[in-house]
């Protein structure tokens, strides 16, 4: 699970965010659990931060909204994330969820560091061959291993809400290329109404990183899903639901991938 922070905030091993010790509100916000939103089971989720974190801390909480449980996420000039770590023997090849983004207070950029804000982001974590890897990404990661101990993830996939950015179009993050955004929805896509959203893994994955996932190789085991909202980029205001998170051994129809 450090892996993932780690990658998520930054290739360089100065800005490298890890878990830490939590507060006892912080505590509190672990405590949500896949079983109160989704159908995975009771799998705790573990908040991750990032060290000597100035910043606010995203609040995570289970409310009742349209008569349903759902998980509210609210970012306040915040950073934190919630993930949970998959088996070996829980391989999805889909992914599916509902979100709603209630309000953002400030426009962003998912191509650039200053804008890249997600008021709503989920993200799948896999096992990545390290000859994939490009070398200096390889070396990067190693360096990043060397200052957690910790096995890091070679490739992240992540679905987020943006702004004018294309829906379905693979991004790099301008953090790092170990990690590849699709934007689902943008600022045309109304707020405060449920959208629902099925993706199959395999295709997201080769589509973002079809150069380094050749059509011949076997698909990468998926490690750890993590879901998010940040708002530490803009300095800005968001509020987002979830609810009805499945991961599936099936794929999709076509039909619902756009």
């Amino acid at each position: 699970m450090i892996g993932l922070a780690l990658l998520l905030a930054s290739s360089a091993s100065a800005d490298l965010p890890t878990l830490r010790s939590p507060s006892s509100a912080e505590v509190e916000a672990a405590r949500v659990t896949v079983r109160q939103f989704s159908a995975l089971g009771n799998i705790p989720w573990t908040m991750a931060l990032l060290p000597r974190q100035s910043r606010p801390i995203t609040d995570y909480k289970t409310v009742v909204i349209d008569g349903a449980p759902a998980l509210q996420v609210t970012a306040d000039r915040s950073y934190g994330a919630l993930m949970t770590q998959l088996s070996p023997q829980a391989q999805p090849r889909s992914i599916r969820w509902e979100w709603r983004l209630e309000a953002i207070t400030r426009p962003i950029d998912l191509t650039t560091r200053a804008g890249d804000d997600n008021p709503v982001k989920v993200c799948v974590a896999f096992d990545w061959p390290d000859a994939a890897v490009p070398f200096w990404e390889r070396q990067a990661l190693g360096i990043a291993k060397a200052v957690t101990g910790e096995p890091l993830p070679g490739a992240t996939l992540c679905y987020t809400w943006g702004q004018q950015e294309a829906k379905g179009i693979p991004i790099d993050s301008p953090y790092t290329r170990r990690v590849r955004v699709i934007p689902l929805r943008n600022a045309q896509d109304a707020q405060g109404r449920w959208w629902t959203e099925e993706r199959n893994l395999e295709q997201d994955l080769r589509r973002a990183f079809g150069d380094e996932l050749p059509a011949s190789a076997p698909m990468p085991r998926a490690t750890i899903v993590f879901v998010s909202a940040d708002m530490d980029n803009t300095d800005g205001k968001s509020r987002g639901y979830f609810r009805n998170f499945v991961l599936s051994a099936a794929a999709p129809s076509p039909a619902k991938q756009p």
